[in-house]
């Protein structure tokens, strides 16, 4: 039986597909503005070296929180769906608890997965519309 392919599963694939692209846009953009000054570097290509680790560390870091309020999001699920089969044994049978426990730990790794791609999607497609358009 093949699996069904969820909106979620199809989002996070959309969001990596647009981001290879356009992060072969923003490197042969920005390789081709430092190669082209060669060794010593203008004021411009300076900045745009700054910028761009400046960026990556900001995206980096808004990445790691939306991964990290995504996976104690899962904890809270977790722990309320762990006090409801103590507290009511007779409407959580723990092989549906396993299940839904499993169902819960795969959309919080879409949720989270999604959630971490798209600070680095975003600037990326900030800067290839930038550096395209110059």
């Amino acid at each position: 039986m093949a699996a069904k392919i969820g909106r979620r599963e199809v989002r996070l694939a959309v969001k990596v597909a647009d981001l290879s692209l356009a992060t072969h846009t923003v490197i042969a953009a920005r390789l081709a503005r430092i190669g082209k000054r060669g060794a010593k570097p203008n004021r411009r290509t300076q900045a745009e070296i700054k910028k761009m680790s400046h960026e990556k560390v900001a995206a980096a870091a808004e990445s790691w929180t939306a991964i990290a309020f995504s996976g104690a999001r899962l904890g809270q699920q977790l722990m309320s769906l762990g006090m409801a089969a103590m507290w009511q044994p007779h409407r959580y049978p723990p092989a549906d608890v396993a299940i839904r426990a499993a169902k819960l730990g795969y959309v919080a790794l879409l949720d989270g997965s999604n959630a971490g791609i798209e600070p680095f999607r975003k600037r990326a497609r900030s800067n290839a519309r930038r550096l395209t358009k110059e």
